[in-house]
């Protein structure tokens, strides 16, 4: 695991590394998000399984540990990870640190979901929620995600992972 740290604020970019997630999945971090002085960042090996195999589904064709990696701003050094599941076929994609306390997640090939740090208890949703990636916050506590499946869209969550609105976004024509 590899993880790279670049704030506005200093003059150099730091690389922290940590052990491996399991001995077949090689992951790299993805989006993150703070909150009380901690980094949340996605973890999952899409990139080094898109290179193995040669196609965007690679990630999904192993399972392995769902994971969040946790960063202490602090004293700048990894934490250990929030476990999400022991084995799936794929790994956290996107976080968001919510006010609510809760950590969401969405795993693309598998079901969002929260974590609450500070009991490890896990909340996966519905199947809705299959394909989701980026995650930010809406208006009042809601959830905004985007879907890159086709078709696309913006999806709005409630915090308990309800789907209140969906926005789908056409393909363009011709799009097969």
């Amino acid at each position: 695991m590899l993880a790279g740290l670049a704030c506005a604020d200093a003059t150099r970019t730091e690389l922290h590394t940590g052990p491996p997630a399991s001995d077949q999945e090689h992951f790299c971090a993805w989006f993150g998000d703070a909150r009380d002085g901690v980094l949340y960042f996605g973890e999952a090996a899409f990139w080094s399984e898109l290179r193995r195999t040669g196609g965007p589904e690679g990630e999904a064709a192993r399972s392995g540990p769902v994971r969040i990696g946790r960063f202490d701003l602090r004293e700048r050094r990894l934490l250990d990870p929030l476990p999400v599941a022991a084995s799936e076929p794929s790994g956290s994609w996107d976080v968001l640190a919510h006010p609510n306390g809760r950590v969401y997640f969405s795993t693309f090939f598998g079901l969002a979901g929260s974590v609450d740090p500070r009991t490890g208890a896990v909340v996966r949703f519905g199947p809705e929620t299959r394909g989701l990636n980026e995650l930010t916050r809406g208006d009042g506590d809601r959830i905004l995600a985007t879907r890159y499946a086709v078709p696309g869209a913006v999806v709005v969550l409630d915090p308990e992972g309800r789907v209140l609105e969906t926005f789908e976004l056409p393909p363009p024509p011709g799009y097969r």
